[in-house]
């Protein structure tokens, strides 16, 4: 048997990326490997603590996981990186932008806005990824101590709702890191992020509740981060082709 990629869960249904992974020379298997080796690909949605001691396994003898989820913005799309998702893991970043490519309008940020919009997120992933349970509850008192500004709260039950109305008339989202942030950006409005690694975080801010009032509205600082965002998201096709597993594999 050859270079075997081992497909868990999710990632499994999506047959984008069965079709990639044998475009470029993979054999699949629905189970990971109690012995890989070093030509062996793991690949899972999300890191998640059901999956992570399998991952820990490959890593420990040089295989790669590859960890892939919903993109973080636009239709169909997917994001496919190494060892770790929402923008902690590693991926090659090429020096021409493909963020045109997802069609996907960039608004002028705004001037002005009344309410803080927050959106926690269903806490998906191991630590430091995974937003800690008690994140909302905590940041909540913080915030009303640190701002007049009505708040205005995006439960995660309600996820299958659009978050995009929540946006009008709002001054700055609070995330912990999540697509909703990157979709706030987009949108023209500011964010701050709790987890360090986040995919959007050059062009946010730190959730350090004093500084409410300035959020980062840089655009230089938005399109920089989109440059890099864009060579982690994919479109189904590309997936197909094999050309995501590809840079990964070739890059480390």
């Amino acid at each position: 048997m050859g270079k075997v990629a081992a497909l868990l869960a999710r990632a499994r249904s999506v047959p984008h990326f069965g079709i990639g992974l044998k475009r470029i020379g993979f054999e699949l298997a629905e189970v990971p490997k109690e012995k890989p080796n070093e030509d062996d690909v793991l690949v899972i949605w999300n890191r998640l603590a059901t999956t992570d001691p399998h991952a820990k396994r490959y890593e420990a003898v040089g295989a790669r996981v590859i960890v892939v989820e919903h993109g973080w913005i636009g239709k169909h799309t997917y994001a496919v990186c190494l060892g770790q998702h929402n923008g902690a893991g590693w991926w090659p970043v090429g020096n021409v932008s493909r963020w045109p490519i997802f069609g996907i309008e960039e608004k002028p940020y705004r001037t002005k806005g009344e309410h803080i919009l927050v959106v926690p997120q269903r806490g998906m992933g191991i630590p430091p990824v995974g937003m800690p349970r008690d994140w909302l509850e905590k940041t909540l008192p913080q915030l009303e101590k640190a701002t007049n500004r009505p708040i205005m709260v995006k439960h995660p039950a309600s996820r299958e709702e659009a978050v995009e109305p929540y946006f009008k008339d709002c001054h700055a989202t609070l995330i912990w890191a999540s697509g909703a942030g990157i979709k706030s950006i987009v949108a023209g409005c500011p964010v701050f992020y709790g987890m360090e690694a986040w995919i959007g975080r050059m062009a946010a801010s730190p959730l350090e509740l004093a500084d409410l009032e300035y959020p980062n509205t840089d655009p230089w600082q938005r399109h920089y981060m989109l440059h890099r965002l864009s060579w982690a998201m994919w479109l189904p096709h590309e997936i197909e082709s094999g050309e995501p597993f590809e840079r990964l594999l070739d890059a480390r």
